[in-house]
């Protein structure tokens, strides 16, 4: 049978910058879970204890062995068997994958040949001799990462999450000015997106069914008692769920009539948004 009837399932996409609190809010999600920290992320301490054990009983925490021996081909490749052996654990309920833009990364430098971890330069108009990187890889990236990505969300998995950087991408194309030169992109309006290459960065919001943008803030705590007048500051980990100005990589998919309540912040915590959608 080519189509069948949708079964309820959440696919969360969580952007923000490192110390966002995006990894963390991985514990409030439903368990049993697991959390496919892929190669080259290092956020996964505060899932874990100091020797360690993952923090909640529910929970395994798989990080990357780095072998200098083995290259990016074979990596992303080891990648993504191990996702397909976690999604196949009976039970599980959730699978998540802590620091999706490294792995694009790594993807870059398998079709690369190695060049892009090298830092070699992308060919131009302008450097197609000098250059090496040829820039069509960047569309084979996102071709490979959209088939994993594929693989993930259409499994039958109820829960799905994913964590990446974001970073501040211009809202429009650079326009032609009066001298007939293309504007500089500092002075085109920028917003925060995925850190992703090329169009990756606007096509993985399509492939997720809610997408929320991690931040912290400092906010005033409880008074000090040996300090009259005076609070504590309490860091406030929250996720955006409308896009604006600033931030274009948020958005929930769903009844008009529902997704109307949800507030633009809410908690970074998954059992604080599931109330307005479950």
């Amino acid at each position: 049978m080519a189509f069948v009837a949708p079964t309820v399932r959440r696919r969360v996409l969580i952007t923000g910058e490192t110390g966002s609190g995006k990894t963390h809010a991985l514990r409030s999600v439903p368990g049993p879970k697991i959390v496919l920290v892929f190669p080259g992320e290092h956020g996964h301490d505060s899932l874990c204890q100091s020797d360690g054990t993952p923090l909640d009983p529910d929970m395994q925490v798989l990080v990357w062995e780095h072998d200098a021996k083995k290259g990016s081909t074979q990596v992303i490749e080891e990648v993504r068997k191990e996702t397909l052996k976690a999604l196949a654990t009976p039970g599980l309920v959730s699978f998540c994958g802590d620091g999706y833009h490294k792995l694009h990364e790594y993807v870059m430098d398998a079709l690369s040949g190695g060049e892009f971890f090298k830092g070699s330069p992308f060919k131009t108009e302008s450097q197609m001799d000098q250059a090496v990187v040829d820039p069509r890889i960047a569309s084979q990236a996102e071709h490979w990462m959209s088939d994993y990505l594929t693989t993930v969300c259409q499994s039958k998995v109820p829960y799905v999450f994913m964590t990446l950087w974001d970073k501040d991408t211009g809202v429009r194309r650079a326009k032609q000015t009066p001298d007939g030169k293309k504007e500089k992109w500092t002075d085109i309006p920028q917003h925060k997106m995925p850190a992703l290459y090329s169009a990756a960065s606007r096509r993985i919001l399509g492939q997720f069914g809610i997408c929320v943008h991690a931040s912290a803030r400092w906010v005033k705590g409880k008074p000090i008692e040996s300090r009259p007048g005076q609070f504590e500051r309490v860091r406030e980990f929250r996720w955006q769920t409308q896009p604006d100005a600033e931030v274009g990589a948020c958005a929930v998919k769903g009844d008009a009539a529902v997704t109307a309540k949800i507030p633009k912040f809410v908690p970074a915590d998954w059992r604080e948004l599931a109330k307005y959608l479950e």
